[in-house]
């Protein structure tokens, strides 16, 4: 009996078996008594014979909706009630903590315990489809289409992200970003046309801009021209004045320097003058002074009298005594015996 007993405990033990969880998973293990609040992490771990095991992947997991693809594009409407054919990508992650947890009243919770691997459909994708519902209708088709897709995408993932049935319930909201938006072809056509317009007015509009631009700077180089030719005329009257003024200023200096000239001339000659007299002076006082300069100055007015003399008596063929004694006696004083 004993021995029976040990061979149905073998047999138990090696109907179990082992198992490798991987670096990105964990396991949440289920037995008799219900799951296990405990998770098991990358590794071998043995299975018992009542146990059953639950992997998850913890890595970044990929939810879309495309056309022509196994879930496709969600249609809603937007606020001008027109119908919006959009398709999406949302990347998010698993939260470790909330696979399996006892909660604060004692209950085990969890994703394991509430839905296990049909998370995707059962949490992410009612989410993701009411986000994407009361997002669109607070735009107009147009613009979504035009300029409010990168808005309408940004409070898509916001709504996500805050939402507490995602994160509370152990999903997280990592990106989300819409592949395609389309419109019904008519409305499509109606906002394209308008777009062409507007961008064929803006053309328009650029142009004309372009057009005065090139004016007023052709206005502004004609001016900047005018400017410089009045600038260099300028300068060239300025340069003839001062010549005029420089050539004035050399005559007035010239004429200066010949007056200073002649009047240092006239001094000159006036001083030579004074020199050449007192020279003359000095000689006749050398002359005449002391007795021979007496004798010396006799003899040339006897000399001055006799020729003056002469002169009287030029053309007399008789003179009498007493007219001699008269002429004479002038030269001499008087003084004829």
């Amino acid at each position: 009996m004993r021995n029976l007993s040990f061979i149905l405990a073998a047999l138990l033990v090696t109907a179990g078996c082992y198992h490798d969880v991987q670096d990105h998973e964990i396991a949440v293990v289920t037995g008799t008594g219900g799951p296990q609040t405990e998770t098991l992490q990358a590794g071998y771990h043995y299975e018992g014979i009542f146990e059953s095991w639950h992997r998850y992947d913890m890595s970044d997991q990929l939810f879309t909706a495309q056309q022509n693809g196994d879930r496709g594009c969600q249609i809603e409407q937007s606020k001008d009630g027109q119908d919006l054919t959009i398709c999406y990508k949302l990347r998010y992650k698993l939260d470790p903590t909330k696979l399996i947890y006892t909660d604060a009243n004692g209950n085990i919770v969890g994703i394991h315990k509430e839905v296990r691997d049909q998370y995707e459909s059962k949490l992410v994708q009612p989410e993701v489809e009411r986000a994407i519902k009361d997002t669109a209708v607070t735009f107009t088709a147009k613009e979504i289409y035009t300029t409010g897709k990168t808005k309408f995408n940004n409070d898509v993932e916001d709504a996500l992200r805050n939402n507490p049935d995602l994160g509370g319930k152990g999903i997280f909201v990592l990106t989300f970003v819409v592949t395609d938006l389309t419109l019904s072809p008519e409305y499509k056509g109606v906002i394209e046309r308008t777009m062409l317009q507007r961008e064929l007015d803006a053309l328009a509009r650029q142009e004309v801009s372009t057009a005065k631009t090139q004016a007023e700077a052709a206005a502004a180089k004609a001016q900047t021209a005018v400017e410089e030719a009045r600038a260099v005329a300028d300068a060239a009257k300025i340069t003839q004045v001062l010549a005029a003024e420089a050539t004035a200023e050399a005559q007035v200096a010239a004429a200066r320097a010949q007056r200073v000239s002649s009047e240092e001339a006239a001094v000159g000659q006036l001083a030579l003058g004074e020199a050449q007299a007192k020279v003359e002076k000095a000689k006749r006082d050398a002359n005449y002074a002391g007795p021979a300069g007496e004798r010396r100055m006799r003899v040339e007015i006897a000399k001055h009298n006799a020729t003056a003399a002469a002169g009287i008596f030029n053309g007399v063929t008789h003179v009498g005594p007493e007219t001699v004694r008269s002429v004479f006696g002038k030269f001499l004083g008087g003084n004829t015996r």
